[in-house]
């Protein structure tokens, strides 16, 4: 398995999470995988769509400005 991703609805809400193995990153799967996930969302009616991940995770951040998601900080991780 190279990557997966999956949506976790609740309420209305969705929380994202997207995986892509070490040895295939930075070939653009993440940002593949996170789009159709925001386009999974969309269709869905979503009113907002979350992604938790560590504050020491550069790489999540990224992803997740690109996909459009505003950074909130929490006492350990980014949401």
């Amino acid at each position: 398995m190279i990557g997966v991703s999956h949506c976790i609805i609740f309420d209305g809400q969705g929380v994202l999470n997207v995986h892509v193995a070490h040895g295939y990153r930075r070939r653009g799967i993440g940002s593949a995988l996170g789009t159709e996930l925001v386009r999974f969302g969309n269709g869905r009616g979503l009113g907002w769509l979350r992604a938790y991940f560590s504050k020491s995770d550069p790489i999540a951040a990224s992803l997740a400005r690109g996909l459009g998601m505003e950074l909130n900080f929490g006492i350990d991780r980014f949401y």
